[in-house]
């Protein structure tokens, strides 16, 4: 009877879904070879950021595997203790970006010598360590071979699709443009228009490593890692969580149901393709799920190298975005909770209890305090863009939170309980109403299992990392559907309920094996079909082609030309305009690109054409001001800002504000240099004396 509803539901979700979605691949791959034309192969503009990702990962590798000695920590299994230290380590080295940004040594040199130490360090340790032991590689069964193939055809596809030039916006607005614009300054400072610049900015601290030495393409290719991070930390949780209960052979032994929790994860097309973008949300679900680890191996042994690690960890992902505040507190509440008895069966005293999750919470805070600081110093709030109307804040306003508040308010249908328990369905089958961002068949498929964990895995040694992993994962969704529901912002949901799930189909398979061997076949089937529908979309759908892009058949300007309706004014503006000067953007919020210094604005803040009319009392003033920070000249993309102007550009006016607005535009003293496409620059001439 269990293996007939689970094979009803598998047979259900499949049918709609694919019903509503079918990957039509032979439609889809109809014309591939049509993107095939121009010049020849030519892979040299790829190595080098390929191999930069691949230095820096070792880089972070060796940061991390110090720390992880001076720890002392033991208790973790080799695998999952080496991707616990590279990630560790990415962490040190987003610190120490950071604060050599505060300190203004941006420079290029600083940080190749760093590399170049980590290196030799990297090499030294190696040596040191002797040869490497012999392994006995254990022949994989056909299972886990099919696993591996789809895997690395989808590893690959994203990996060409990573080493793309960077397209989307919010990289071009400030994951990647607020780093360039610390480098032009060789310093981190102040972005005035540019609140999101001032929210905790750890990935990007990676991102600003990865421009300064190699380029774009590797800064994209360091989320790429953490989301391939990701993937390991969820297959090596759940060989440790079943490491005492590890039971027959074939398909069921451990391994192949742990390499599939991260392959399913990893396959959810809103998680692969936007590994590929200059994003964080890969990193985000690093660090938490690194923490949740680190958190139950805490719970479990107590051990102090463990509680600090688990700190640290927390202060990465309160350095990476504010919605992990909560989950640190929840992990130290839980710890407190749940510690009660050591490996040896003896009781932990109440006062150790409180100790151990007093650790944890004070190291978080005090590696996260930096980003919160500077935020304070910069705004007057630690928590800029938000609880504006606790903290206030700098150059934001009561309208722009209400702004940003619709925005968010947008997505989804509604916020209701009856639609709480309809957001599985919804959030599946209407995925371009969460952000465009689809989540692909398992999600909806393992939400009853992963509901019914609780009845199922009732063994005492999953009994407190299944509370740990259920608290963290209901709160967590809870504050999804409550706050913005862009399915991206689900993506560490995703990671937890992909242990969940393939912990319920180990246990099954103990009392129930053909239950357990159907819901497998699902899940698989939902592996392949998300892998493959990423792969479809990469290649296929994804504009402009990325594949020509990546084999060099197609140059990257020529590429960007075509992605970027600006692109060809931004290259004049660069020839024209040199470095030390400075430019106004109107109309235009994707800085990323533009070599001289910006007054520019985010979407969600005040125009920056506003914020200057509302600092001045005429236009006279406005061009005293630009002359004072040496701007010479206006950038306006009046393409792109014909498509928002009605709905979000002119309402953020007043009626003499937007007067004075189109004033300005029709100045004299703006001499048009360059207009193409509805994009125009304009310089700043000075102003004429009477009678001349």
């Amino acid at each position: 009877m269990i293996g007939g509803g689970i094979l009803l539901w598998n047979l259900l979700v499949a049918g709609i879904y694919y019903t509503r979605f079918p990957l039509y691949l032979s439609l889809y791959f109809k014309g591939f070879t049509g993107q095939f034309t121009g010049n020849g192969i030519n892979l040299a503009p790829v190595f080098l950021p390929f191999f930069g990702g691949l230095i820096l990962t070792f880089s972070c590798w060796v940061a991390g595997s110090f720390l992880f000695s001076l720890l002392n920590i033991r208790r973790i299994p080799s695998p999952l203790s080496l991707t616990l230290q590279v990630l560790l380590g990415m962490f040190a080295i987003s610190i120490l970006s950071f604060f050599l940004g505060i300190l203004g040594l941006l420079y290029s040199w600083i940080f190749i010598f760093i590399t170049c130490f980590m290196l030799a360090a990297g090499v030294f340790r190696i040596i040191k360590k002797g040869p490497w032991k012999k392994y006995r590689p254990r022949k994989p069964d056909p299972g886990t071979l099919c696993l591996f193939a789809i895997f690395f055809l989808l590893a690959l596809v994203c990996l060409m699709y990573t080493l793309t030039p960077p397209l989307q916006s919010d990289g071009l607005r400030y994951h990647l443009a607020a780093p360039q614009e610390y480098i032009k300054e060789h310093r981190i400072h102040s972005l005035p228009l540019s609140a999101l610049s001032n929210s905790p900015f750890l990935i990007e601290m990676l991102f600003l490593y990865g421009i300064l030495i190699f380029g774009d393409l590797t800064a994209k290719m360091m989320h790429f890692v953490l989301w391939f991070l990701s993937i390991l930390l969820i297959r090596g949780f759940l060989l440790y969580l079943w490491r005492d209960r590890r039971e027959g052979r074939g398909v069921f032994h451990p391994r192949f149901p742990a390499l599939m929790g991260g392959l399913l994860f990893g396959s959810m097309p809103a998680v692969s393709i936007l590994a590929c973008w200059s994003f964080i949300d890969l990193g985000i679900a690093a660090f938490f799920l690194g923490f949740v680890i680190a958190l139950v191996l805490s719970v479990e042994t107590g051990e102090k190298g463990l509680l600090i690690l688990c700190g640290l960890l927390g202060g990465a992902a309160l350095g990476t975005k504010y919605t992990m505040l909560p989950m640190i507190f929840v992990g130290c509440v839980l710890l407190f909770l749940l510690r009660r008895k050591n490996e040896g069966a003896l009781p932990v005293p109440l006062c150790s209890r409180f100790s151990d999750a007093f650790l944890v919470g004070a190291v978080s805070l005090a590696f996260a305090l930096p980003w919160y600081i500077k935020s304070l110093v910069y705004t007057g709030n630690p928590f800029y863009p938000l609880l504006y109307g606790i903290f206030g804040g700098k150059n934001w306003s009561g309208a722009n939170a209400v702004f940003y508040a619709s925005k968010a308010a947008g997505k989804g249908f509604g916020k209701s309980i009856p639609l709480l328990f309809s957001s599985p369905f919804s959030s599946s089958f209407h995925w371009d109403r969460f952000g465009q961002f689809n989540p692909g068949p398992f999600f909806l498929l393992g939400f009853p299992f992963f509901l019914l964990s609780p009845l199922v895995l009732k063994g005492k040694e999953l009994r407190r990392p299944l509370i740990c992993l259920l608290v963290f994962s209901g709160i967590y969704y809870l504050m999804w559907f409550f706050g913005y529901q862009s399915n991206r912002f689900l993506i560490p949901f995703y990671g937890l309920e992909a242990v969940i799930v393939l912990l319920f189909v180990m246990e099954l398979k103990k009392k129930y094996p053909v239950g357990a061997r159907i819901l497998a076949a699902g899940l698989f089937i939902c592996l392949s079909y998300s892998s493959l529908w990423s792969v479809r979309w990469i290649l296929t759908e994804a504009r402009p082609h990325p594949l020509p892009a990546f084999l060099g058949i197609r140059e990257r300007e020529e590429y960007l030309t075509e992605a970027l309706d600006y692109y060809p004014a931004m290259r004049a503006l660069n020839e024209i305009v040199p470095r030390e000067e400075a430019v106004l953007l109107i109309g235009e919020h994707r800085s990323y690109g533009f070599r001289p210094r910006l007054i520019f604005s985010d979407w969600f803040d005040t125009p920056a054409i506003c914020h200057l009319i509302r600092e001045t009392g005429d236009n006279r003033g406005i061009f005293s001001l630009l002359g004072e920070q040496n701007c010479t000249h206006v950038f306006y993309n009046n393409a792109e800002l014909s498509r928002y102007h009605d709905q979000f550009f002119r309402p953020r006016f007043t009626r003499e504000e937007y007067e004075r607005y189109k004033d300005f535009l029709a100045s004299p003293r703006l001499r048009p240099v360059y207009e193409k496409n509805n994009v125009y620059i304009f310089q700043i001439i000075e102003e004429r004396k009477e009678g001349k």
